[in-house]
């Protein structure tokens, strides 16, 4: 069996008939397993154990199977990078950006007492990108020191074996801190994560970006505006789940009383998919 060369591999395999207890194979260091299996019929999961800022867990399973992020304390560092005193929502639960997580399934692999079986299941990344690209207007790129933000409505947790998004709480109340960076006129963002609760156009979470500015002078503030429509749009426009990745344009203009936002859109092969007035 291979799983394209990714090292730190290990497989479960799952008697269908229930009648043998789970096996739990690692791989030879390429991703590839070679080896001896009870005569039966499994179903299988192999994934990346070693993936950091995750947690497997019931394995025991391919029904229960997955892959959660934890609860973050404050403050931490690096992906997924914290400021907690810029919260304005003390009922947020905050996680990390997960590492690159992969799934690799067998509905069912049939070993015989006699045959050789050689399988090559391809490996799906469960770890998506969501790209922020925020445009500085009227002079504002050169006023801000730094801008971080807020992102609600993640999920914690996937299904191995389905690839579905988790909620094990309330989805809408877990969020992902990050940071931006600066680009010419432009400050761009780089989430990952496993999915996002799909909002319905506000049916079941309205879900609010956060942005933290801190200007060149050293005062600070808070713009808050709406993703619910182009995040549902962009979720139903993909059979209902969020796209591996999604390209999302902001436009950021000083006013007399601070900053406003707009949002563009997200963007597929360069045509804006939907505007938020």
């Amino acid at each position: 069996m291979s799983t394209h060369t990714l090292p730190a591999v290990q497989y479960h395999f799952y008697d269908m008939a229930g009648e043998q207890e789970l096996i739990v194979q690692d791989c030879d260091g390429s991703g590839n397993f070679d080896g001896t299996l009870p005569v039966g019929s499994y179903r299988v999961i192999a994934t990346n154990v070693a993936a950091s800022r995750v947690t497997f867990t019931s394995m025991d399973s391919h029904e229960t199977a997955i892959v959660r992020l934890p609860s973050l304390p404050s403050p931490v560092t690096g992906r997924g990078t914290i400021h907690s005193s810029a919260l304005t929502r003390a009922d947020y639960t905050l996680l990390p950006q997960p590492d690159s997580v992969y799934s690799t399934i067998i509905e069912e692999l049939v070993v015989t007492e006699t045959d050789t079986v050689h399988a090559e299941p391809s490996p799906v990344l469960l770890t998506k990108e969501l790209k922020l690209v925020f445009s500085m207007q009227d002079g504002l790129a050169d006023e801000v020191a730094s801008m971080t933000g807020i992102l609600p409505g993640v999920y914690p947790a996937i299904h191995l074996y389905t690839h579905q998004g988790v909620d094990i709480e309330n989805s809408p109340d877990m969020a992902i801190s990050f940071e931006t960076t600066r680009d010419g006129n432009e400050r761009n963002a780089q989430i990952f994560l496993f999915g996002l609760c799909d909002p319905a156009h506000g049916e079941t979470y309205t879900n609010q970006l956060e942005l933290h500015l801190t200007l060149s002078d050293g005062s600070t503030t808070t713009v808050l505006f709406d993703l619910t429509a182009v995040l549902s749009n962009s979720i139903a426009q993909n059979g209902g789940i969020l796209p591996f990745e999604v390209p999302i344009h902001i436009q950021l203009t000083k006013t007399a009383v601070g900053v406003s936002a707009s949002v563009e859109g997200w963007i597929e092969g360069g045509v804006t998919k939907s505007t938020i007035e």
